[in-house]
């Protein structure tokens, strides 16, 4: 599990450890997404969604979070999985159907 809580340096970090994304070492990442911006140049959700899906990650989902005004939310807490993880439990659930 990789958890990135960066303010605001999110692709920087994900960048710096794509060895472990690329390799598998890291199959489930736990961020703080944005929706608006809170830091100067700070990547927004669409971007952080855009880079892990790229790289196989798919979200598993947004979870609540304290970033909130009285009309809209400011930013969240996600969940994103490696599409092999997927992949790995239908293939070993298709073997238990032959058998």
């Amino acid at each position: 599990v990789l958890k990135v809580d960066a303010q605001g340096y999110e692709l920087r970090v994900l960048d710096g450890a794509r060895g472990l994304l690329t390799g598998g070492m890291a199959p489930l990442i736990y961020l703080e997404v944005c929706f608006v911006q809170i830091y100067e140049g700070q990547p927004l959700f669409p971007d952080l969604y855009q880079y892990l899906f790229a790289r196989g990650f798919r979200l598993v989902w947004l979870y609540e979070s304290s970033f909130h005004t009285h009309f809209y939310s400011l930013g969240a807490n996600a969940i994103f999985i490696h599409e092999s993880i997927g992949e790995r439990r239908a293939a070993k659930g298709s073997l238990q159907r032959k058998s």
